[in-house]
């Protein structure tokens, strides 16, 4: 055995910058993810603000022309 300090291989350096790039991308990915579901949730939190507005809207137009709602 040498007592030379071990130096990777050209197919180990390729091995590890390969991975790290593919690291790269899927944290890149992932940020694309994330950003897509807060922004969904916020289009739900206002479609369910703009449902609850069409809700009470809709009641009020059917208790002031005297109509029941069916039970």
């Amino acid at each position: 055995m040498s007592d030379l300090p071990h130096t990777p291989l050209d197919s180990e350096v390729e091995a590890r910058e390969a991975a790290v790039q593919r690291i790269l991308e899927l944290r890149s990915h992932l940020g694309f993810l994330l950003y897509t579901a807060k922004d969904t949730q916020r289009s739900c939190a206002r479609y369910e603000v703009e449902n609850q507005y069409l809700q009470d809207y809709v009641g009020t137009l059917m208790t002031t022309a005297g109509i029941n709602k069916a039970t």
